[in-house]
């Protein structure tokens, strides 16, 4: 995505036959790219999109990101923004979350049948499917996958996932 926005490419050139799009975070030691900060040419390059804004509690959000990949996904953002310490870090992602909503709902505020907000935490997903009949979706496939703060692991499982997350290839480009 930063790629082509660079090269003055729609957004998804090279991955554009998806019908949906979501997490795109990119993150290493030297650079870091919130794909969802591109909403403006996302919507310029393709304008029947339909934004969905997943929310939660912002301070979970944050908490979660910190223990992403046992503290890996912190440790490269804090190396790509020059930051010593996880609270200036929180407060940065605090700061993004605050300016990236209100930049999306006054940007949307004149497409209201291109956007929906959605409450992760507090909303019912019937409530997102009648919303968006055309894209026939199902309750069944609602879930909540990636979490694990209610998962016991033991400790040789818990050590093994954590070296994984550690040690894994990342991307470098």
């Amino acid at each position: 995505m930063k790629e082509n926005i660079e090269g003055n490419r729609p957004v998804f050139e090279g991955f554009d036959d998806y019908v949906f799009y979501c997490d795109l975070v990119h993150v290493t030691p030297e650079e870091f790219f919130e794909g969802n900060s591109a909403y403006k040419e996302i919507l310029k390059d393709y304008s029947d999109t339909l934004i969905i804004l997943n929310l939660r509690d912002q301070d979970d959000w944050i908490r979660s990101r910190l223990r992403h990949g046992h503290g890996e996904f912190a440790k490269r953002y804090m190396s790509a923004l020059g930051l010593d310490n996880l609270d200036d870090l929180a407060a940065h992602w605090r700061q993004d979350w605050d300016e990236q909503l209100k930049g999306v709902r006054e940007f949307m505020d004149d497409k209201p049948e291109q956007y929906f907000e959605f409450n992760i935490d507090t909303d019912n997903i019937e409530d997102l499917i009648s919303a968006l009949p055309d894209y026939q979706l199902d309750a069944c496939h609602w879930g909540d996958s990636g979490n694990s703060r209610f998962r016991k692991l033991g400790p040789v499982s818990k050590r093994a996932k954590k070296v994984w997350a550690n040690m894994r290839p990342r991307s470098t480009n």
